[in-house]
């Protein structure tokens, strides 16, 4: 899959990849990872007298399921393919969809199973093909007057404190004052477009949708 690192801001600059075919090879398995140690010390009085000191031992797990498909597409070539957690049941002999945003990473976003009409949307990797953009431009410039005028205020209150310049409670009102600019600058700063995340997510299901009808009408 082709890779590219530049991430969009418009839905409309989602390019998917559906690739389509059947199920030669399976491959399911778990693996579980088990954590534990010593917490804490906890103290009890036996019968005869004195204390007793035991570590309190936490144990606990996690279950990781991974699945390997491999694919021959109607044109007869194969590829093959590697899931965690994939969330859709299938077998050897089953027709399946995988929808991919070739050029952001080319992981697969959703996966379809044609025989069970089961899918499923990796909703968790959407974040990852969206980056941040400036509502205007207008705010695009006072966050960065805003940016440069932090740093130098902390620069200045950072050589008038050593110094001792400043009293305790000028350094106080300062510093408020700085941290009042920095979550203006956090407000004003880049942000994802409301509601991108959403849209994407409805781009991916027409691509799953499609892909269903289209196997559907080819039958």
């Amino acid at each position: 899959m082709e890779r590219m690192t530049q991430q969009i801001t418009n839905v409309d600059d989602l390019r998917t990849e559906t690739l389509t075919g059947t199920v030669i090879a399976a491959k399911v398995w778990s693996e579980t990872r088990v954590h534990g140690g010593a917490k804490a010390e906890s103290t009890y009085v036996p019968a005869g007298g004195g204390h007793v000191s035991t570590p309190e031992v936490t144990i606990s797990s996690t279950t990781t399921e991974k699945l390997h498909l491999f694919i021959k597409r109607d044109d007869g070539r194969e590829f093959d393919q590697r899931f965690v957690h994939a969330g859709v049941g299938l077998r050897e002999g089953n027709r399946v969809s995988i929808v991919y945003v070739p050029k952001i990473g080319g992981e697969p976003m959703a996966l379809v199973n044609h025989d069970t009409g089961k899918s499923r949307i990796y909703e968790n990797r959407i974040p990852g093909l969206t980056t941040t953009t400036y509502s205007s431009a207008g705010k695009k410039v006072a966050s960065t007057i805003v940016s440069w005028a932090i740093l130098a205020g902390f620069l200045a209150l950072a050589y008038f404190g050593f110094s001792g310049e400043l009293s305790g409670s000028e350094l106080l009102t300062y510093s408020g004052i700085l941290i009042a600019g920095w979550i203006l600058a956090i407000l004003l700063g880049p942000k994802v477009p409301e509601g991108l995340r959403d849209r994407i997510k409805a781009a991916i299901q027409q691509r799953v949708d499609a892909a269903l009808a289209a196997d559907k009408s080819a039958t």
